[in-house]
Order: C-alpha cells, then sequence, then structure tokens
C-alpha cells in the first residue's frame, strides 16, 4: 500500500473525487426490475485500484523486499493506481467507465455512475459503487455478453443473483422485490455492542452521552453509519 499521507496537492495529485451510485437510483432501477421481471445480477472487481491509470506523475521508493541491489537508491515512476493513493478511485472509475463508454454506453447526467447501453434487442443497465455493480438487462442474452465482456476485460468476482448491496438485503419472490435494511441495523448493534440494549428516550439518551465519555466514543464512531442507515 502506497503512503498517500505523504503526497502534496497539485504535485503527486489533483482532483481525488469519485462519484458512486445514488440510493435513489438504485431504488428505481430495482422498481424497473420488479416491473418488467428482468434478471438482476451482481459482481465485485477484485483489487479494483489497481486498474486504474494515473494520469500525474508519481514516484514511490522500492518495497522492502523488492529492492534492486544494484540500485537501492531508485525509486518507481508509477503508471498504475495503488491502495493508498489519494487518486487511486478516481483513476478506476475513470479506468472502468472509458471501458463501457468504448461499448457503447452512456453515463446518466443525474447520476454518473449509472451507465445505460440502448440496442436494437433491448436495454442494459449498469450501477457502479466503487467496485460493487449491479447489472440488469431487458434482454437475458445482452446481459450475459457484458458479464463475459467485463470478465475479460477486469478479474471480475460473479456473485450471481443480487442479495445484499450498500447495506440493503434484496428478497425476491413471485409478488416482486423487499427490501430490508436489519442486516445492516443489527450488524451496526454488534459493532457498538448494544444488541441487547432496550429503547430509551432522546433527552434521558443525550444526558447519558454526555456523562459518558465510553459511550460518545461508540457514537461518534459509528455515526457515519447511522447517517448510511437513515439515508437509504
Amino acid at each position: 500500500m502506497a503512503q498517500g499521507f505523504s503526497q502534496k496537492h497539485g504535485i503527486d495529485f489533483d482532483a481525488t473525487f469519485c462519484p458512486v451510485v445514488c440510493p435513489a437510483t438504485v431504488r428505481i432501477i430495482l422498481t424497473l426490475v420488479a416491473m418488467h421481471n428482468w434478471a438482476l445480477h451482481q459482481l465485485d472487481v477484485k483489487n479494483a485500484f489497481l486498474h486504474g491509470f494515473l494520469q500525474e506523475e508519481v514516484y514511490m521508493e522500492q518495497p522492502p523486499g523488492y529492492i534492486d541491489p544494484e540500485f537501492p537508491s531508485h525509486v518507481c515512476c508509477l503508471q498504475r493506481a495503488l491502495y493508498g493513493l489519494k487518486q487511486a478511485s478516481r483513476a478506476w472509475f475513470q479506468r472502468f467507465s472509458h471501458f463501457l463508454f468504448g461499448l457503447g454506453f452512456l453515463a446518466n447526467r443525474a447520476d454518473s455512475s449509472l451507465f445505460v447501453h440502448h440496442g436494437h434487442h433491448g436495454v442494459l443497465y449498469l450501477l457502479l459503487y466503487v467496485d460493487d455493480m449491479i447489472i440488469t438487462s431487458s434482454n437475458q442474452l445482452m446481459l450475459r455478453t457484458l458479464i463475459n465482456r467485463l470478465a475479460q476485460e477486469f478479474s471480475m468476482k460473479d456473485l450471481g443473483d443480487l442479495h445484499y448491496f450498500l447495506g440493503i438485503e434484496v428478497i425476491r419472490n413471485d409478488k416482486g422485490i423487499f427490501l430490508s435494511q436489519a442486516k445492516y441495523a443489527l450488524d451496526l448493534l454488534t459493532h457498538a455492542d448494544m444488541v441487547d440494549c432496550k429503547p430509551i428516550s432522546l433527552l434521558l439518551w443525550l444526558g447519558l452521552i454526555s456523562q459518558n465519555l465510553a459511550l460518545l466514543t461508540v457514537m461518534l464512531l459509528n455515526s457515519g453509519r447511522l447517517q448510511e442507515l437513515c439515508n437509504t
């Protein structure tokens, strides 16, 4: 892993923002899938950030165990991103999106992590969240062809039918698609060691937090996950 904390803005990196699919977009696509009874597939990219190409000139010391005995003071000029670099996620997104553009996909204007392909035989939708993706299509052959093309270009893990994505359980039956966050909420309570806690009023809860540093620490560490639970 590269020591990205030593990078300097404007020298080693420029932009770092990487778009991710919005929860509202996921719900819209799931609605289409339920209405038309389309197949819903999930894929995961192995070591996604290592697929990204760097636009900036970045140098790194030779990693331990791989130092050239003849030139131990030489440094490496990176061509691909490494985990730890500030621009690694953005480089991966650019590499992946450019590949999809070459296949005829277009990025949605409202959500740039939603890629759409309209063909003579049907339509393809691909949702990307860092290295996780959901794929659906009105044509089963188009869906399978896309999965094969992705596997040829990247190291992929085929997770089969969608069951769990962004903390949301997806349960499909004859009546439609059921979404649940019960597992995510239970995992959050388990992580905070609060599974056996009883409900309490908000005012008393805030009073307890102000008097209990350990409890305050737990709340701060899990505040982001609580926001995600509420927003999705």
